[in-house]
């Protein structure tokens, strides 16, 4: 994961915008190096799915491969997507919820008492549990609100011209745009490099009250229920 932030970071490469460099083969040998070593993790992983091939998202690929159009090689690479965005990001999210309940005992004391008296402590939690149980998610909302896993995002490119109005501007980090706060309404253009700022995001005050305080009972409506008009967004946002 290091070595991919590295990688991803716009303008890292020059082969980015100038695409012919990728042919010179002294250039850049460490992401031929990086691609290799990806490439060999990311095959072995399948290959051990087909040793034992247990019920998994893959094996179905790996039988039903011809539908699908795959080469081996693209069958590997995604199921080598899945394994990077699900690995750190799960175990970086279990850890911040973590630092918060250390962090902040007087919460974690709070939860801990919404579990002993829905759950007790003989057995332990199930899905099902979950509605019964909103000052659990509320405190994990808030830890992940409070510190985002990815707090700059990941850089995307825009496939077409957006207008966004004055509103959307805390919302992104552009290159190449320096006068676009001087637009009431504004046009990315298509091929532009766009940053969604989680940690800006996270942050809006209009929206989040308070924003650098550590207050999960801000996800509880007065019903003590979970509150539908906050949006989490941590693993993502937009139509997806």
């Amino acid at each position: 994961m290091s070595r991919f932030r590295t990688l991803l970071r716009p303008g890292a490469y020059w082969v980015d915008t100038i695409p012919w460099l990728k042919y010179l083969p002294w250039y850049a040998p460490e992401l031929r190096d990086e691609s290799k070593r990806a490439t060999r993790l990311y095959t072995d992983q399948l290959n051990r799915v087909k040793l034992h091939m247990r019920p998994f998202v893959f094996k179905h690929i790996l039988e039903n491969g011809q539908l699908y159009g795959l080469t081996e090689i693209e069958m590997a690479y995604l199921a080598g997507g899945f394994f990077g965005a699900g690995t750190e990001t799960t175990a970086t999210a279990i850890c911040i919820v973590l630092m918060a309940a250390a962090r902040f005992p007087e919460e974690q004391a709070k939860v801990q008492a919404e579990l002993d008296a829905v759950i007790g402590r003989e057995r332990a939690p199930t899905f099902d549990d979950r509605p019964s149980l909103p000052r659990l998610e509320a405190f994990i909302s808030e830890a992940l609100r409070w510190r985002p896993l990815a707090p700059d995002g990941f850089p995307h490119r825009t496939t077409e011209d957006v207008i966004l109005g004055k509103c959307s501007l805390n919302k992104f980090v552009l290159r190449g745009q320096s006068d676009i706060r001087r637009q009431e309404n504004y046009c990315i253009p298509a091929g532009t490099t766009v940053f969604g700022n989680h940690w800006a995001i996270s942050r809006d005050p209009e929206v989040y009250p308070e924003p650098n305080a550590f207050k999960p009972q801000r996800w509880i409506d007065d019903q003590g229920r979970l509150r539908d008009d906050l949006t989490f967004f941590v693993f993502g946002f937009g139509r997806r």
